[in-house]
């Protein structure tokens, strides 16, 4: 690659070797030297450029940014309590509006106006809540900044009421 390089700039050495002016050959000179700087330049940027799409292709964008850095500082800043109840009750909350919907479908039902799910997805879907609100407020009573944003008292009201 460095020989392409040389190889292009060979005709401004020529020129550089046959004048006699010494203001041209200084012009001269300081040119190919400009010239060395930005072709270095631009292929150093290619490097990077190839480098990240590789990266990229390769599936491990995620792993090679800034992402990473913002993940772990959320997780020093928020580690949340007892996460995998969240997985588990995340499934619970759709499994009952899954049964809730087919019920429904079926004809079950409470005998109310409003169409209210059927007591089993009631009780599910209420023991789900109850559960994530204990692990909301938990995940809120250990944070590691004292301040908190309005919005986020909101958010413990919601799950509160």
């Amino acid at each position: 690659m460095a020989d392409e390089r040389d190889n292009r700039l060979e005709p401004l050495r020529q020129l550089a070797e046959t004048t006699d002016d010494t203001r041209v050959l200084d012009l001269v000179i300081a040119t190919v030297e400009i010239l060395k700087k930005d072709t270095a330049l631009v292929l150093d940027q290619t490097h990077i450029a190839r480098d990240i799409a590789a990266r990229t292709k390769a599936g491990d964008w995620f792993g090679n940014t800034e992402l990473t850095e913002i993940v772990s500082d959320a997780d020093y800043f928020v580690r949340v309590y007892k996460q995998q109840w969240g997985y588990v009750f995340a499934w619970m909350w759709n499994l009952a509006l899954v049964i809730g919907m087919v019920s429904l479908i079926l004809g079950y039902n409470q005998g109310l106006e409003a169409g209210e799910l059927p007591l089993i997805p009631d009780i599910i879907i209420f023991v789900t809540v109850v559960v994530l609100t204990v692990q909301f407020i938990m995940t809120v009573a250990q944070r590691t900044k004292p301040a908190m944003y309005v919005s986020l008292w909101y958010l413990v009201a919601a799950f509160v009421w």
